[in-house]
């Protein structure tokens, strides 16, 4: 069952294209502050290692509404993974551009930080 607030269409596109990443780099794009923490945190992983866990952990993704003020016009969801990476969880949130096509699809991190979970 669908969760509240949750789109099956989109969360589907979203996981397919995850497994595109793993193959094709240019999929997943980072924001600067996500980047950073990972070489500052996590210097043994790179995008490539963390795009593949996010795949490996497609199934456990979390599609929220978006309802933060400054986002919520930009994107309708964010999703988000807690991975564990080096014995410590990871949260990572990402955002998806769903667009026409799955060739038109980008996934952006946009925050990775220790999980509170």
């Amino acid at each position: 069952m669908t969760p509240p607030g949750s789109d099956d269409r989109e969360l589907d596109r979203y996981k397919s294209l995850l497994e595109e990443a793993v193959t094709f780099t240019n999929i997943v794009q980072w924001k600067r502050v996500a980047s950073e923490w990972l070489r500052e945190n996590l210097s043994n992983h790179t995008h490539k290692s963390i795009i593949e866990l996010m795949y490996e952990h497609r199934d456990q993704v979390r599609q929220k509404q978006e309802t933060r003020p400054h986002w919520k016009d930009l994107h309708k969801y964010h999703f988000d993974f807690v991975i564990p990476v080096k014995g410590i969880s990871v949260f990572i949130e990402t955002v998806f551009d769903d667009g026409a096509t799955i060739d038109d699809c980008i996934i952006t991190v946009v925050s990775m930080h220790p999980s509170s979970q």
